[in-house]
């Protein structure tokens, strides 16, 4: 889903229905609003901020509060003339900046998450950050999609779910 997505399938109206004064809603979106491929889920950069805000209004309306969380960092990176990291990436750098600012004038919460999970990343540098995704060898996971293995770059496996939801809390 995308944040576009989300509100034309009804999931956010589905979700509006259960929310009462005191709850949370934290948003997090980017990864599939920039998938240009896919025009069902692809928001603009520069429309993100549209879709957000059916959020960000639903929730107020409902006396909750709600968060923006940046998007995850992907296993992306750079790294100098030697071949050492110097930093993964934000991907979606674009995205990011749209919730910051929504954050910014409208006093909303905001959990950077971008910059949080760029700093997992390093912090466990270019091998041992595969261990955070979906970088899994044949037969790691002996059952299903991943017997085969797999390197996958966006989304996390058990490990990389947990730390990152540390870096939420």
């Amino acid at each position: 889903r995308s944040s576009k997505s989300f509100v034309e399938e009804g999931k956010l109206d589905d979700l509006l229905e259960d929310i009462k004064p005191g709850d949370y809603l934290f948003v997090q979106w980017g990864h599939n609003d920039a998938t240009y491929s896919r025009p069902n889920r692809y928001v603009a950069s520069s429309d993100f901020g549209d879709w957000l805000q059916y959020y960000i209004d639903g929730a107020l309306q409902r006396g909750a509060t709600p968060v923006l969380v940046t998007p995850v960092a992907r296993y992306s990176y750079g790294t100098d003339s030697s071949g050492s990291l110097t930093s993964f990436h934000s991907d979606f750098e674009a995205y990011r900046q749209v919730m910051l600012s929504m954050a910014s004038e409208q006093a909303i919460p905001l959990i950077d998450l971008t910059q949080r999970s760029i700093a997992l990343c390093n912090s466990f540098g270019i091998e041992g950050a595969k261990s955070l995704f979906l970088w899994v060898a044949a037969g790691e996971y002996p059952d299903g999609a991943y017997a085969g293995g797999a390197s996958d770059s966006t989304h996390l496996q058990y490990y990389g779910a947990y730390k990152v939801a540390q870096c939420v809390a």
